[in-house]
């Protein structure tokens, strides 16, 4: 099976998600894309808008609920520490050893891959699926990365994905302001945000 990994925060998951996972699925034509929410994110371990992990987790999973070709995956949550994504895919190999990955990410990410933790480590463990942006050229960043780490030369896939202009900071925004959240997040996700008060 080939499986795409989406990690994040997703405080809150949101429509922009969903629609990058659907364009990343057909375009590399994946089996699943798995969800998953960082438990103790290392950029974010000390952002104080960040929601709890079980509630980042069940928001997750009621948005990927209707898409078969969805799944949530809780290997972030349950590990202790900080989260990395060298620990995502080793888990997730672990638990599915015959599958392939492919991690995606934005253009931004793939930017700053060589610093990642283990980046050489990571980049053999699966292939990366890169969202194209506006603003960059893509051909040259590809370069550089593959200057700086090798190891993920022959592994690297871009994409085009609808440029949704719909942000997780915005939203928790708009909560806060008491402003609606409609077609920004599936509504079971408002729902539970209204129901748990989160980002107030």
């Amino acid at each position: 099976m080939k499986r795409g990994i989406l990690g994040g925060t997703f405080n809150p998951v949101h429509l922009g998600h969903l629609i990058i996972a659907a364009d990343v699925a057909e375009a590399l034509s994946l089996d699943r894309v798995v969800f998953v929410p960082a438990g103790a994110p290392w950029m974010k371990s000390h952002d104080d808008d960040l929601a709890p992990a079980e509630d980042r987790w069940r928001m997750v999973s009621q948005a990927v609920a209707g898409d078969k070709r969805f799944e949530a995956s809780r290997v972030d949550i349950e590990r202790k520490g900080l989260s990395y994504a060298v620990d995502t895919v080793r888990d997730l190999r672990r638990e599915a050893p015959g599958d392939e990955y492919v991690f995606i990410m934005g253009m931004d990410s793939f930017v700053s891959l060589p610093q990642w933790e283990s980046a050489p480590e990571f980049a053999g463990l699966c292939r990366i699926a890169v969202v194209q942006r506006p603003g960059y050229g893509h051909k040259a960043t590809q370069r550089r990365v593959e200057l700086q780490l090798p190891a993920c030369r022959g592994r690297i896939e871009f994409v085009k994905a609808a440029r949704i202009e719909i942000s997780s900071t915005d939203i928790r925004k708009r909560v806060r302001e008491g402003r609606s959240i409609r077609y920004r997040v599936p509504e079971a996700v408002a729902a539970y945000i209204a129901e748990r008060r989160l980002y107030r």
